[in-house]
């Protein structure tokens, strides 16, 4: 007999407006999808919302704060172009054509 476990490990980033939220199934914007890939780590795919509703400042925060705290994450990995700064401090471990991959540490 086998032991196998199976886990979901990917999540959507939502964002509401003011006064409104999941609980009430009122719209929003998807701003991105995350996978969690291994203990304590995270790849964040595109900004979804993008050019329209771009991921702010205080997003990137709130991200931040849910994944270390509720999610006991530590680090964060993200494709970029060449050039463009990642959401948050960190290092490119891997670049194929125009992409850089970044891995960055958000532990509190």
């Amino acid at each position: 007999m086998s032991n196998v476990h199976i886990e979901i490990k990917q999540a959507t980033v939502r964002r509401y407006a003011e006064g409104n939220g999941f609980d009430a199934g009122d719209p929003f914007n998807l701003v991105c999808s995350l996978d969690f890939i291994g203990r304590g780590e995270v790849q964040m795919g595109a900004d979804l919302a993008w050019p329209s509703h771009p991921i702010t400042r205080a997003d990137l925060r709130e991200l931040r704060r849910q994944l270390t705290t509720d999610y006991r994450t530590k680090r964060l990995y993200c494709w970029r172009l060449k050039g463009l700064a990642p959401p948050f401090r960190g290092r490119i471990i891997r670049e194929e054509g125009p992409l850089a991959y970044w891995e960055m540490p958000i532990e509190a």
